[in-house]
């Protein structure tokens, strides 16, 4: 097995797939969900943010959108499928 441990600025990581700052990194569970997925490292959201921020967060829709820009279920999503808010 191939060796992935990466060092960035003194920190020592199992590997270099780091999950940044986004909705998956939202709350505990996901920040959990995301290591226990096998990331290196996870960068959680903002919690300074106002109570505006969150509510706009919490209101985000969200859609997996065809290379032909048509809007597809979740659980209909095929590769090449990009995801839009």
């Amino acid at each position: 097995m191939t060796l992935l441990e990466t060092t960035v600025g003194g920190l020592v990581t199992a590997n270099p797939v780091w999950v940044g700052s986004s909705e998956l990194t939202m709350t505990l569970d996901g920040l959990i969900a995301c290591v226990d997925a096998g990331a290196g490292a996870v960068v959680a959201k903002s919690v300074n943010e106002s109570a505006a921020a969150r509510r706009r967060l919490d209101i985000a829709d969200y859609a997996f959108v065809s290379g032909a820009g048509r809007v597809r279920p979740a659980g209909a999503a095929r590769r090449g499928a990009a995801t839009a808010c």
